[in-house]
């Protein structure tokens, strides 16, 4: 049965494992980066799962309508399901369970906003929970839109990282490229600032 990982011990060569999104940010935490800690849920753990409970057959004939509430409702590992309870405690009692598709964040395909995110998860029931979920966004309709479209041969493979959940004052992303006009030569930042007397 495949282990979590923390973010420490995820290598250059892992991103098969965990994913896009996991993988990057062990890549800054390593670079000295100050990134929040977190286990991985890696993507041979999704495999099993989706062996033990018979559903990797539909999913390798490109999935059905059915198949992400099939996985919403399958029978979750219980030594995986200790584990994750066990690290969940130590994460917090507040948590960002966040999907990391193989595929997601490369060179050709973002994936961006197709799988799901969990936010204020507290651990025990609600932190499996949380993971069945970003499972099943997989399998999602606008995420076998997104493949379709894209004539995608790849199955998607689903790791999912596990965060304590962070209450920025303000927050933001920055694009190298501006997303509007496709010019190399500009950068377009989006940010929010949150009032310190916000609950938000």
């Amino acid at each position: 049965m495949s282990i979590l990982l923390t973010m420490d011990t995820i290598g250059p060569d892992d991103r098969g494992r965990v994913g896009g999104k996991a993988w990057a940010l062990a890549q800054l935490c390593r670079r000295g980066v100050p990134v929040p800690r977190g286990v991985v849920v890696p993507a041979d753990a999704y495999q099993t799962f989706m062996r033990v409970n018979q559903l990797d057959e539909r999913a390798s004939a490109g999935g059905d309508p059915n198949l992400a509430s099939d996985i919403l409702q399958g029978e979750f590992d219980l030594t995986l399901a200790q584990s994750l309870q066990v690290a969940a405690v130590e994460l917090g009692n507040q948590l960002a369970v966040r999907s990391s598709g193989v595929e997601e964040d490369g060179g050709t395909e973002s994936f961006a906003g197709q799988y799901d995110t969990v936010l204020g998860v507290g651990p025990g029931a609600e932190v499996i929970a949380a993971v069945l979920a970003c499972w099943a966004s997989a399998w999602s309709s606008r995420a076998m839109a997104y493949r379709a479209q894209r004539a995608s041969a790849v199955l998607p493979q689903m790791a999912v990282l596990i965060q304590p959940l962070v209450r920025p004052r303000c927050a933001g992303v920055m694009f190298t490229i501006n997303p509007l006009t496709g010019s190399w030569r500009e950068m377009t930042v989006e940010a929010e600032i949150v009032q310190e007397n916000d609950e938000a």
